[in-house]
């Protein structure tokens, strides 16, 4: 079997019209899938080792596939999605440009996927209006301190709890945890 690697992400084919159920799901929102593969290289993920180079589509074709599938869909939720979304080089930037083009339209925009290593609190503050809203959702893996510098996941427990601790002090934003 032959390893196959698309390597245009930005001019490959996306769903835009899915099935939409009829019925309420768990997932009941518009995907962007931001980029392929991961620079981390985590001694324990097949798939930061598997999926690389790092592949990303721009934040204009990005922009153009939430319209498309809010328009074909009528979702009014925006999920961002990658191996870990605080690694897409231009995210507050798309962010901005998300919450700009859906500001009127009631849709809101999800960060699922987001290390507390690499969470930036930049984004967070990103708020709109009523209708715009940040939802977060923070991957709280803590490990014995030695497995976690063979895994590269070293961070500090003061420094892990403070960064739990940013979100919930600006209020406004829901925020989501999972170990």
């Amino acid at each position: 079997m032959a390893k196959r690697i698309v390597e245009d992400v930005e001019n490959v084919f996306y769903p835009t019209k899915p099935v939409v159920p009829f019925l309420d799901i768990v997932h009941d929102r518009a995907v962007l899938e931001l980029f392929r593969g991961c620079t981390r290289g985590c001694r324990f993920c097949q798939a930061g080792m598997l999926y690389r180079p790092v592949r990303e589509k721009t934040p204009e074709r990005l922009l153009q596939i939430a319209k498309d599938t809010i328009a074909n869909t009528g979702y009014n939720e925006i999920s961002l999605m990658s191996l870990s979304s605080a690694d897409y080089s231009k995210l507050p930037e798309l962010v901005d440009m998300l919450m700009e083009e859906f500001k009127d339209k009631q849709v809101s925009v999800s960060l699922p996927s987001l290390r507390i290593d690499s969470f930036s609190i930049d984004i967070a503050k990103k708020r709109c209006n009523k209708y715009v809203k940040v939802v977060l959702l923070l991957l709280l893996k803590q490990v014995h301190s030695a497995c976690a510098m063979l895994s590269t996941k070293a961070l500090a427990k003061k420094t892990y709890w403070q960064r739990v601790q940013m979100p919930l002090n600006l209020g406004g934003i829901q925020l989501n945890c999972t170990s």
